[in-house]
């Protein structure tokens, strides 16, 4: 096969008579718009799509390579950052979690490349994906697997080092910019693209409309991991700007998660297909805990290192406590209250993280199986990050029984990506895994022109 891609729809060939070239003109066109027709509205494939080589050989595995992937990004990001940073750790264990750090950078990388492959030779699947009942969502996926990345150049201590002329800090620093702004895109922008394109109703709703919402969380905590190497005043901006970009994306998502449970209590718990995904609630949860004990700590530290927190110096005699920084005693009273808040929201995140694992333990048991598809990277992180919110709590409430959940639940999410990666691999090289359901219309159209065979001219 030859790398190019066809640009005009198929034609019937021109010398056969007129009248049957017409006829068989007819006949193909309205195979194209079989479907729409029976919809009652005018749709055909698009031109670039119009080929029977996309379903084949290298074109099928672009062409069908779904936001979702990114997915893996998030499970083998999370999975590096556990290792590195557990709690209990045996030799050699942080060194493990640099190498799955540097393998998630291969994968990151090989996917974007693959991603804008697909939308550079069909465009049009660009506005299939967002316009798509399902895939739309995932989108929010490419934002955290990219703040995985950005959390690991600073705890393995890169953003510190020398590289690009020492300027590896200000490197990260903008890389997290970037993917701040490209998470609040995200999140305005999918569901603005749901309200008026995806014409969902109340028995469709799924956890998944939850990753748009998600990113602005991840990338907030990032933002306050960053911080802690960045100058003084910079790091008192990224921190004014990582409350702003949590509540953007934690408040929609506590939202949300009261008219999940309201659709869990008329529509039912997820199906076995749809199982993992009542694990995502356990996301922002978790996130959203670790973050704002992150920024509590970071503003502390930064008062008692500076003088002045994320608020302005308050001048001495607001109150009566002649030789008191108030500025300090501010970060303080943040930090301490941040605390039971975090508690809270990090208990939210134990009672969806047990729905879920109930949910899944029946459908096992009633289904005998769940099958594997590529959602099942959406227990990953979420498992993850209420993981690392369970090892931040241990470090400010200085408690062992924190600690040890901490490790159990590293454990437990590594195991499970473990198994997410061989079922992924092995799928994978079957090619049974290259799925995209925005495609869907298109497989559908293509099937039905081979079993309606063309009509013979002459």
């Amino acid at each position: 096969m030859d790398g190019s891609v066809p640009t005009e729809a198929t034609t019937v060939p021109t010398t056969t008579p007129a009248s049957t070239t017409s006829a068989t003109t007819t006949t193909t066109a309205s195979h194209r718009t079989h479907h729409s027709t029976a919809a009652g509205a005018s749709w055909s494939i698009p031109a670039r799509l119009d080929d029977p080589r996309i379903f084949t050989g290298w074109r099928r595995i672009v062409l069908n390579f779904a936001p979702s992937w990114f997915a893996v990004n998030m499970g083998t990001g999370v999975t590096s950052i556990l290792l590195y940073n557990a709690p209990y750790r045996f030799p050699g264990q942080r060194q493990i979690g640099l190498a799955i750090f540097a393998l998630n950078a291969v994968l990151f990388l090989t996917f974007l490349a693959i991603s804008v492959l697909r939308y550079y030779l069909w465009p049009p699947v660009f506005g299939m994906m967002l316009r798509s009942k399902t895939q739309s969502f995932f989108c929010g996926c490419f934002s955290m697997g990219l703040s995985t990345l950005v959390n690991m150049l600073v705890f393995s201590g890169l953003a510190r080092s020398q590289g690009i002329n020492g300027n590896m800090m200000y490197f990260v620093w903008a890389l997290w910019w970037f993917n701040a702004v490209i998470s609040i895109i995200i999140c305005i922008g999918i569901p603005l693209i749901m309200f008026e394109a995806h014409g969902q109703t109340p028995d469709t709703l799924q956890a998944t409309w939850l990753l748009p919402a998600v990113s602005p969380i991840v990338s907030s905590a990032t933002g306050g991991v960053v911080a802690e190497v960045l100058p003084d005043q910079f790091a008192r901006y990224t921190l004014i700007a990582c409350y702003i970009i949590w509540g953007i994306g934690f408040l929609p998502s506590f939202v949300f998660l009261g008219t999940y449970y309201v659709r869990l209590a008329m529509y039912r718990l997820p199906p076995a297909g749809l199982a993992i995904s009542a694990f995502l609630p356990v996301g922002p949860c978790g996130q959203g805990a670790f973050a704002l004990l992150q920024f509590s700590r970071v503003g502390r530290d930064l008062a008692l290192r500076s003088g002045q927190g994320i608020m302005p110096r308050i001048a001495q005699d607001t109150l009566n406590l002649p030789g008191t920084n108030l500025s300090v005693l501010a970060a303080n009273i943040v930090f301490a209250g941040t605390i039971p808040v975090a508690l809270a929201i990090w208990g939210l995140g134990a009672y969806w993280l047990t729905i879920a694992v109930s949910n899944t333990l029946y459908r096992w048991r009633v289904n005998k199986s769940i099958p594997f598809n590529i959602g099942w990277w959406g227990l990953t992180f979420p498992l993850g990050v209420f993981t690392t919110a369970t090892i931040q709590l241990a470090v400010q409430l200085d408690s062992n029984t924190f600690r040890v959940l901490g490790t159990i639940f590293v454990w437990c999410e590594t195991v499970m990506w473990t198994l997410c990666s061989c079922f992924t691999v092995s799928r994978a090289l079957c090619g049974t895994i290259f799925v995209a359901p925005c495609l869907e219309k298109i497989v559908a159209e293509m099937q039905q022109r081979q079993a309606v065979p063309q009509q013979k001219v002459g």
